[in-house]
């Protein structure tokens, strides 16, 4: 076997045992485990001089360190990097030497490298190690599904100026090129910081330890998935086929911008007994790539392939749930894949732009929106809007992120966002007649004063159930639907509270607080109308 094997080989965190029902943490030698942690810390520290490198470089302009003078001191200091080398390199050489004696590392790169050669069965047993996922071989790629998203579906748009006719290419350059900058180096990082360096190593015992809970706790199944843009995406997959009452059902989870499927929202349906599939965005954890939103739609579409082609499961019984952020792979997935059964958003927004603008001060204003909407435009209910199928939208009440003034339910964009569905889906209900109540209703922070509302508009629920009805039995189930052209005001306000409430919940908590399992359930459908 190859020395390299040993000293640039993954590193190896669990090893499971009992049908993978328990797990012990890789017993590493001193050597080991002690030259790793200087080339692990090297690699933090490096991180942290990349990321301050601007500042760090005007510092040493500013005190003349690029001058014939300062040469002497560029000398010494390369001395010292000399040295750092060497004991990195040691480092390396050392912990080749503790993994080639350790029998445990010796079978897991046998069994690796067995995998890699197309053995079934190593393949199998490799499911018993939890190691550097970069060396994990490609269990599934975009190439061999028959399953395909309708190609015709699109919500892109391309504004290279926010108002007023198009620049010309060659005036627009300049503009275009500081967007690109910013939209790389500081919007990527400020939209979506669980794709930072920082930010994961500070994590990282906590994903391997989540990881190995669902290994060990749930017999899950990890996966690596090739997306057709090349990029790997790491996955976890839960079956509770056949074990839980709600087994049969599949709900993809898409987590929020700091969010791993490893510590995240997949907990919330698995409890409720659901089988669930978790992923981690592009650039998240051992995923590769950056979270742009072409790279997001990459994704999200070899995920929901790998779902039906190699997991079983139809698009019928497929329930996209996401949190936050994650609200954009979920309403393009359903935008693409209309069969698909229901659509669940927790905390999430209509369009990115405006809470993005508001957080940047008024100076930079346009240039941060014409930045958004060209580089990292999330427009989830443009999405949503083309999706026929049951939605469901949780608002937490006293949410700080995706409000434009954090805790303010009347600035949440989760208000505007089901506004944009029920409006697209009712035009002749959800109009100039309803406007003021339905504003009233969402504005409410209180479930009393919600109740009031109701009171005050009056009427008998029951009559909603039965025009609903009606209208299905004679129109069908498709949107938008053009219930409502006949009535008066006050049918119109009734039926527009009663259709907010089948497709709302109101979540008395924080952005970031856990959605409780027992309050998960299916969105309503105008199909099923019955109350």
């Amino acid at each position: 076997m190859r020395p390299f094997t040993f000293i640039f080989g993954p590193r190896l965190h669990f090893v499971f045992t009992k049908g993978r029902t328990q797990h012990q943490e890789y017993a590493a030698s001193a050597t080991e485990r002690i030259s790793d942690s200087i080339i692990q810390w090297t690699s933090r520290a490096w991180s942290v001089l990349w990321y301050s490198s601007p500042l760090i470089l005007f510092y040493l302009w500013k005190k003349g360190a690029f001058t014939v003078d300062a040469l002497s001191g560029w000398l010494a200091f390369s001395k010292v990097l000399g040295g750092i080398s060497v004991i990195i390199t040691g480092a390396f050489c050392i912990r080749g030497v503790g993994r080639r004696l350790n029998p445990y590392y010796c079978l897991f790169v046998d069994t690796l490298a067995s995998a890699r050669k197309g053995s079934v069965q190593a393949r199998l047993d490799l499911a018993n190690y939890d190691f550097d996922f970069d060396a994990w071989p490609i269990d599934f790629s975009w190439k061999e599904s028959t399953t395909g998203g309708d190609p015709t579906k699109s919500s892109d748009r391309k504004l290279w100026t926010n108002s007023g006719p198009r620049m010309s290419s060659i005036a627009s350059l300049p503009r275009r090129l500081l967007m690109y900058v910013v939209a790389h180096v500081v919007g990527r990082r400020a939209m979506y910081p669980g794709s930072t360096a920082i930010l994961q190593k500070l994590i990282a015992p906590h994903l391997v330890e989540g990881r190995c809970k669902l290994f060990s706790e749930y017999g899950g199944l990890r996966a690596k998935l090739c997306a057709e843009d090349g990029n790997e995406i790491d996955s976890m997959f839960v079956d509770q086929r056949g074990k839980a009452e709600n087994g049969n059902k599949l709900v993809i989870c898409s987590e929020g911008n700091a969010a791993f499927y490893e510590v995240g929202c997949m907990n919330t349906p698995l409890g409720a007994g659901y089988s669930v599939l978790g992923w981690n965005h592009p650039g998240f954890a051992c995923s590769t790539g950056l979270p742009f939103p072409q790279a997001e739609k990459h994704a999200i579409d070899v995920v929901v392939r790998y779902a039906v082609d190699r997991l079983g499961f139809k698009l019928e019984d497929i329930v996209l749930f996401s949190w936050s952020i994650g609200g954009f792979a979920s309403t393009y997935a359903a935008m693409i894949y209309p069969d698909i059964s229901a659509v669940i958003l927790d905390a999430t927004f209509d369009d990115i732009t405006p809470l993005a603008v508001s957080r940047m001060p008024a100076s930079i204003s346009n240039l941060a929106e014409s930045t958004v909407l060209n580089y990292l435009h999330l427009n989830n209910a443009d999405q949503l809007c083309e999706y026929p199928g049951p939605v469901l939208v949780i608002r937490r009440i006293h949410d700080e992120m995706i409000s434009i003034v954090p805790q303010d339910i009347k600035t949440n964009l989760g208000n505007r966002l089901l506004t944009r569905l029920l409006s697209h889906r009712y035009p002749n209900v959800f109009d100039n007649d309803t406007k003021d109540v339905v504003e009233e209703y969402l504005n409410a922070n209180e479930e009393q004063t919600q109740i009031e509302i109701s009171q005050r508009v009056g009427g008998d629920m029951e009559w909603c159930v039965d025009a609903l009805q009606e209208h299905v039995a004679d129109s069908g189930a498709g949107f938008p639907c053009d219930i409502g052209q006949s009535y008066d005001r006050g049918k119109k306000e009734l039926l527009a509270l009663y259709l907010i409430r089948h497709h709302l919940i109101d979540f008395a908590a924080s952005h970031c607080d856990p959605f409780p399992h027992t309050s998960f359930r299916l969105p309503w459908s105008l199909g099923a109308a019955n109350g």
